[in-house]
């Protein structure tokens, strides 16, 4: 596990973000930032990205689950699973958290109008 140092950021301890992200579901990190954020979350690339105004976090994956899903179901059709399965389980795996965490300056993830 990667360990993180504590740092104070708007309330939120840095070190318990690391772990969530890194080890347990994103379900559980939205969960926590949007708490921590008290305000308007940016949905506006859903399920890969969200962007928390008010405290200047972002997350971002390449690819969810259901995107892994349906390049599986895909290659079933066109009988290029079996040789694509390892990397595709890998992928399927990783989809299930988000990959960075970006910590912005105050309203760094806001509109510049």
């Amino acid at each position: 596990m990667i360990k993180i140092n504590m740092i104070p950021l708007h309330g939120i301890d840095i070190e318990n973000i690391g772990h969530i992200a890194l080890g347990q579901s994103q379900t559980e990190l939205i969960q926590l930032l949007t708490e921590k954020n008290n305000g308007h979350v940016d949905p506006s690339e859903a399920n890969h990205c969200f962007a928390f105004l008010n405290i200047s976090v972002g997350i971002w994956r390449q690819y969810t689950e259901q995107d892994v899903m349906e390049n599986i179901t895909e290659m079933k059709k066109n009988n290029e699973y079996l040789e694509n399965q390892d990397w595709l389980l890998v992928d399927l795996d990783k989809a299930k958290h988000f990959w960075t965490i970006g910590l912005g300056e105050k309203n760094y993830y806001r509109d510049s109008e």
